[in-house]
């Protein structure tokens, strides 16, 4: 799968789809394009994530916002997946149901990858995409 190329052209509009200029963020003395960073912090890996999660909350940048809300709203998405994932997968254990619960836990794979991956187009594209109950909690601490 490949990202929205910026340089081409609705169907429906005719119009060029852009990205947003959202500024850059410096990582260890390298700068990048906010909107590249947003996406990294919403891929769905999850161990991996954390850390430029956590580079993202502590750096300064031109759209600090922006990080922040993708960065914590990428958490709040990885570690709730965590908790369902370890739940449903001790529960998919018992012996009579355990197939009805490993149905779901591979449901609730399933979706966290789809959501992510939503997300990580939509920050590519510099668009914030709201989720119900999460984004609440993410534009809170955004700031």
């Amino acid at each position: 799968m490949s990202l929205p190329d910026p340089n081409r052209r609705d169907d429906s509009t005719n119009t060029p789809l852009k990205t947003v200029e959202l500024g850059k963020i410096t990582v260890f003395n390298y700068p990048i394009d906010s909107n590249i960073f947003a996406a990294i912090c919403n891929l769905p890996l999850f161990p991996f994530i954390l850390i430029p999660c956590l580079i993202g909350l502590n750096t300064a940048s031109d759209s600090p916002q922006f990080i922040r809300f993708n960065a914590i709203q990428s958490l709040i998405i990885n570690f709730a997946f965590l908790i369902l994932s370890t739940v449903l997968g001790f529960l998919s254990g018992i012996p009579v149901l355990g197939a009805i619960f490993w149905l779901a836990q591979v449901l609730v794979i399933l979706a966290y990858i789809g959501v992510s991956l939503k997300l990580v187009v939509g920050a590519f594209l510099g668009q914030r995409n709201e989720l119900p109950l999460i984004s609440d909690y993410a534009r809170q601490y955004s700031r």
